[in-house]
């Protein structure tokens, strides 16, 4: 859609982007329905003994030393998910001092690309 925006009947890229966070927010409102409607939230035992909750996290901690896989998992989640901060971190860097990108616009990309649930309300503020 946003490549090649005369296919869809559209003028430019910039209303075929715009179109194209419509779509996606329609998406993924549709897809977020079952979950809105079904889901019912438990009632959590609320405890405030320290004790017992920090002994209920090192008899977790064992039970994960016990499973090799979830403890394999684990270590390899934090080297990914590490991966990833860095090349955020790095390409915000640079973008910022590379391109000389304006405050304003830097936040703004930096919250769409993380957050899916504002590209409606993007749509909604971007200037017409």
């Amino acid at each position: 859609m946003v490549l090649q925006p005369e296919t869809f009947g559209l003028s430019n890229e910039a209303e075929a982007v715009r179109w194209a966070f419509i779509t996606v927010s329609v998406w993924w409102f549709i897809f977020m329905l079952p979950l809105v409607i079904n889901y019912k939230e438990r009632e959590v035992e609320k405890t405030g003994n320290f004790k017992e909750v920090f002994s209920g996290f090192v008899n977790t901690f064992r039970d994960i030393q016990k499973n090799k896989n979830v403890l394999l998992f684990l270590f390899a989640f934090f080297l990914y998910i590490d991966g990833v901060h860095t090349i955020m971190s790095l390409a915000t860097s640079s973008m910022i001092k590379l391109f000389f990108i304006r405050l304003f616009l830097f936040i703004y990309v930096l919250l769409f690309t993380q957050q899916h649930f504002l590209m409606l309300l993007s749509f909604m503020l971007w200037p017409l």
